[in-house]
Formats: C-alpha cells, structure tokens, sequence
C-alpha cells in the first residue's frame, strides 16, 4: 500500500512536470516562429535595397548570396537573437 501511495505520488509529479515542459516547449515555438518572421522580414528589405534602382543607373540583377554576405546576415541575425532574449 505504501509503494502504492508513492507509485501515485511519483506519476502525479511527472505529469506536473510533463504540463510545465509542454507549455515551455509552446512558448520555444512560439518565440522560434517569431524570429523566423522576424528573419524573412529582414532579408526581404534587404534584398529590396540590394535591388534598389539608383538614379541614373540601370537596375541590378540580385547577386548571388556570398560568402561575405552570408556571414554579415548570420552576425546580425545572431545580434537579434540576444536582443530578443534580453527583452524577456
């Protein structure tokens, strides 16, 4: 009766704890889909500026993603991110 009793107690404290980690888990994907947004939003305008007509000039074919670039969009995307997490 008494392993009974504890048996119960353990499976109550798991499922308390499956709850916490679900809605954890809810608010990770929730937050990941905004930075995801967040990220195709960024590289439309920059994209947009990249292609931008200036006057006098013919109009650009976008370039292909350089090395170069690819680093400068992972720096700023890594600064978004711990911007985003201080703001909690």
């Amino acid at each position: 009766m008494l392993r009974e009793a504890a048996a119960r107690a353990e499976a109550d404290r798991l499922r308390g704890r499956m709850e916490g980690l679900a809605q954890e888990l809810a608010r990770a994907g929730e937050h990941a889909s905004r930075l995801a947004i967040a990220w195709e939003e960024v590289m439309r305008v920059l994209e947009e500026a990249a292609s931008a007509e200036l006057p006098g000039e013919p109009a650009k074919e976008p370039r292909p993603d350089s090395p170069a670039d690819f680093t400068r969009r992972a720096a700023f995307a890594g600064n978004y991110v711990r911007l985003a997490s201080k703001r909690r």
